[in-house]
């Protein structure tokens, strides 16, 4: 149970959300409002509510009369156009809208005392209108005997998705340090610790070199500054990936990055990123040129399992984590390391 108007859940959490009569009970900007902050980017909202449908002009009046009498708590009904504006103008694309018409028939007793929740004033207020319907109504299919009821009732039936102006996401590329001492695979690993004022959150997890691409540099060059400034380690070369296969034929004039990724990972919302995880073999370290210490150290690649397994690790790492054992048995392999 909650408040439609302040839904007890996280931003961007939901995935589809319903409201069957709960625009009309409520203040409905507000519950939009309030539905677009829980749903997440791609999440449906579908609205039913009983609209004027055929009831115009002079019925319309009429039927809200008689609603406002059946219901005083309940908004004035409007038309599924109305309802669809609405959400348009709450930042909402319209996915769909249709307008269910059914024929309700009912005993007038039973229709005018509803249950017994109508105060008897009221009822003859309800039976005097039910008794001098204008002409517009009984057009459209309503009618009464003094024994029955036949009243023409609409639902709008919407569903839309919310206008997300999401940026675009910045680049950024991750680097798997690797090196052979002996016999032996080491993996670099570090502590994030730069961003303890923009990511409080994340301070000191587990995470690999890496870091934003700018914009006069290319992703390589990127990969090889991160990790002398971060790390003072110095790329060789990078191993190529071959399940990442770089053939392009272009008689654009146009330059082409030749990268051969381990993996490319995307995240959204908190962390809206596109990283390019590559694997760099480094030949040469000296003291990292960037002021934070980021607490790095190299690991043997037999005891990184357990190292991952006790540590918290950035999320944008996190996918990488479950991939690597993989592509360091192919480094392993290449340079003839012999598995203990």
């Amino acid at each position: 149970m909650g408040d439609a108007e302040n839904i007890p859940m996280k931003d961007a959490s939901i995935d589809f959300v319903v409201a069957r009569s709960v625009l009309s009970y409520t203040d409905p900007e507000n519950v939009i409002r309030e539905v677009q902050r829980v749903l997440k980017p791609d999440g449906i909202f579908v609205i039913a509510e009983k609209v004027l449908g055929d009831y115009d002009g002079a019925a319309a009046a009429w039927y809200a009369e008689i609603e406002t009498i059946r219901n005083p708590l309940k908004s004035p009904a409007v038309t599924t156009s109305y309802l669809q504006s609405k959400l348009k103008r709450e930042g909402w694309t319209v996915l769909s809208a249709v307008e269910l018409r059914r024929t309700y028939q009912q005993r007038l007793e039973v229709w005018l005392s509803r249950s017994g929740s109508i105060p008897r004033e009221k009822r003859d207020s309800l039976a005097r209108l039910v008794g001098q319907p204008p002409d517009e109504a009984r057009a459209i299919g309503f009618h009464s005997d003094g024994r029955n009821i036949t009243m023409p009732l609409s639902w709008a039936v919407l569903a839309g998705r919310p206008n997300v102006n999401r940026p675009a996401p910045s680049l950024v590329v991750s680097v798997l340090p690797v090196k052979r001492l002996g016999n032996d695979l080491y993996v670099y690993v570090q502590e994030r610790r730069a961003s303890g004022a923009t990511e409080p959150e994340f301070f000191g997890f587990l995470e690999f070199p890496q870091g934003h691409v700018e914009s006069d540099e290319t992703i390589e060059d990127a990969a090889r500054r991160e990790l002398k400034e971060e790390a003072g380690l110095v790329v060789g070369r990078f191993l190529p990936e071959p399940g990442f296969p770089s053939v392009f034929d272009a008689s654009a004039n146009f330059e082409i990055e030749s990268l051969h990724p381990s993996q490319v990972v995307v995240t959204r919302g908190r962390l809206n990123f596109v990283s390019l995880l590559l694997v760099a073999e480094i030949i040469h370290e000296h003291s990292p040129t960037s002021a934070v210490d980021n607490r790095g150290r190299w690991v043997v690649e037999a005891a990184l399992p357990q190292l991952i397994k006790e540590s918290n690790v950035y999320p944008l790492n996190i996918p990488m984590v479950s991939e690597i054992k993989q592509r360091l048995r192919g480094v392993r392999d290449s340079w003839g390391i012999v598995e203990h």
